[in-house]
């Protein structure tokens, strides 16, 4: 069967349990709550995996920030480490964004799990990763660990997507983890600026656009980071 992919304002639907009240013929992102100690702190971690049978599809699916530990998480900027592995020959040592990579770790053996079983049962499907905000985060090291864990690579879409990973290393290797990536962003977004150093990076990070930039835009978030669900805005993406 051939992969087919759905219209992205409708991934945008999806895990923004439909945001902006739009129709939608797809099921909304119906989200499990991990919780998790990090630095002291206490966090929930919100993620679904599901199935869609009708284009064989596994999908993995983050929320957007929520409560104010997400602002938390979303502010903790040093970069994390991750254990060292080899790739092709080489050594790779991934550096991402400590607050995601904190809340990934704290998901990463239920996601795993709930993958493994239904690749067991479907062995042939496909596997979307997808989210919004600080979900976008969670998505890019969540498609990296498919890849990692179960040699598969997912198809990735995220809007209002941040940089999580940090290094010309790290992007050189992450970049290769998918299938197809598109980490949406609005370039009037400032979400999508986040994090906003020198050295982080985003999986394939593609901006779009429907007005001209304006340095006072990025003070309104609660726009242009909440129309991903606008078609428009991709009329120019394959």
């Amino acid at each position: 069967m051939k992969y087919k992919r759905l219209p992205f304002d409708v991934y945008f639907t999806i895990c923004s349990q439909n945001y902006n009240g739009k129709k939608c013929f797809e099921p909304i992102a119906q989200y499990k709550s991990i919780p998790y100690n990090y630095k002291g702190k206490d966090y929930n971690a919100n993620y679904q995996v599901r199935f869609d049978e009708k284009r064989q599809c596994i999908q993995v699916i983050f929320q957007a920030t929520t409560e104010m530990s997400d602002w938390r998480a979303n502010f903790d900027f040093p970069a994390k480490m991750y254990d060292q592995f080899t790739f092709e020959g080489k050594m790779i040592q991934i550096k991402a964004h400590g607050g995601w990579a904190a809340m990934w770790f704290a998901l990463q053996d239920a996601v795993r799990i709930e993958i493994a079983a239904l690749l067991e049962e479907y062995p042939n499907a496909f596997i979307e990763v997808f989210g919004w905000s600080l979900g976008s985060g969670i998505a890019q090291l969540a498609a990296e660990d498919i890849y990692f864990k179960f040699g598969i690579k997912p198809y990735l879409y995220t809007f209002g997507s941040v940089k999580p990973f940090f290094g010309k290393s790290t992007y050189n290797y992450v970049q290769h983890c998918c299938e197809k990536a598109y980490n949406f962003y609005d370039h009037c977004d400032i979400v999508g600026y986040m994090v906003p150093f020198f050295g982080w990076r985003a999986i394939n990070h593609t901006k779009v656009e429907l007005e001209k930039f304006c340095i006072a835009k990025l003070c309104k978030p609660q726009i242009y980071h909440t129309k991903y669900d606008t078609p428009e805005l991709y009329k120019n993406i394959d």
